[in-house]
């Protein structure tokens, strides 16, 4: 996932985005009764720049979400999980109950949710039945909340952590993808497909995306990715280095640790409950060592807002009971 341009950028784009046919499409769907609106399309066509319409100019005053900390990060927003306070696991549907903050709810009419793409079929239901028990408005689907949601199918998918998630998936919907979920199948859906590309800086780049997005002039597009690929030994520190797999990612960050000179400290993870450490991901390593000065990772959202799941800093002091990280 690669966020739009920020600032002064967003707010000059966005007089120009409402302009063309596909945006106010888009606003008219929202207008119009519809239970859900999708807005899609591909990189640099606007998709974040219209929720920054609808947050600023649009008068909904309407919750942003997402499925990640990250991706929430970019539009100012909030995680699913975090907002309907519920488990990043199966969820079963008895188990939603109503939510202390009634009110919020009660006065809700529209939620959006960006990079829709990541949001699985089973966590789309629970959004949908949360939504009737916390509005009170059982009959109505979503509560009588009309959802707006942006993303691009053809973007990162749903995660299925572990065979006993694909196996719950598969048993009960015919894809991971949120319009596979039992509730879009009664559904109003309303869809706009954005195509002007307003990031005119990285066309090159867009084109290449757009090439892998829809399997076009591969061999060519996949040599000028490889042409861009480093071989050998990156040097500078605080370069993000991409990779295809965990084993090439654990070495070179044991690679990079080695090389600071500092005391190293090692953090023993506690497991409660029922995990089996050798099939199912951890967040991090059950034995996580870390020294001062090294580029980390946080792999969890914080309660306070001051962090999230995907915020990178640097290592600053290390005792037995704390890492203090700057970001």
């Amino acid at each position: 996932m690669k966020p739009e341009p920020g600032g002064e950028l967003i707010r000059n784009n966005i007089d120009d985005a409402i302009d063309t046919t596909q945006f106010q499409n888009a606003l008219a769907l929202i207008d119009s009764n519809y239970n859900i609106v999708f807005v899609t399309g591909q990189a640099g066509t606007g998709k974040s720049t219209f929720i920054r319409y609808l947050r600023e100019k649009g008068g909904l005053n309407a919750p942003v979400l997402a499925p990640t900390g990250v991706a929430a990060l970019n539009v100012n927003g909030q995680t699913i999980h975090s907002f309907f306070h519920i488990p990043p696991r199966i969820i079963n549907p008895d188990e939603i109950r109503p939510l202390w903050n009634r009110r919020l709810f009660e006065v809700l009419r529209v939620l959006i949710i960006d990079e829709i793409s990541m949001v699985r079929a089973d966590l789309m239901d629970i959004i949908e039945i949360s939504l009737r028990k916390n509005t009170g408005r059982y009959s109505e689907l979503f509560g009588g909340v009309r959802l707006i949601v942006v993303g691009d199918l053809f973007q990162l998918p749903p995660v299925i952590a572990s065979q006993v998630e694909s196996r719950y998936i598969f048993s009960r919907y015919k894809t991971p993808h949120f319009l596979s979920s039992n509730c879009m199948s009664t559904a109003r859906l309303g869809m706009v497909e954005l195509t002007k590309v307003f990031r005119q800086q990285d066309l090159t780049f867009l084109k290449l995306l757009s090439n892998i997005r829809e399997g076009n002039d591969l061999t060519t597009t996949i040599s000028e990715f490889n042409r861009r690929c480093h071989i050998g030994n990156v040097e500078e520190d605080g370069v993000i280095i991409l990779t295809p797999d965990n084993a090439t990612a654990g070495w070179i960050n044991h690679s990079r640790l080695s090389r600071i000179q500092s005391p190293e400290h090692e953090y023993e993870g506690i497991i409660v409950g029922q995990f089996n450490i050798e099939t199912d991901r951890l967040p991090a390593p059950k034995n996580l060592k870390l020294k001062a000065g090294a580029q980390v990772m946080l792999t969890k959202n914080d309660s306070n807002h001051r962090y999230v799941n995907g915020t990178i800093g640097v290592v600053k002091e290390l005792s037995p009971q704390a890492v203090i990280v700057e970001s």
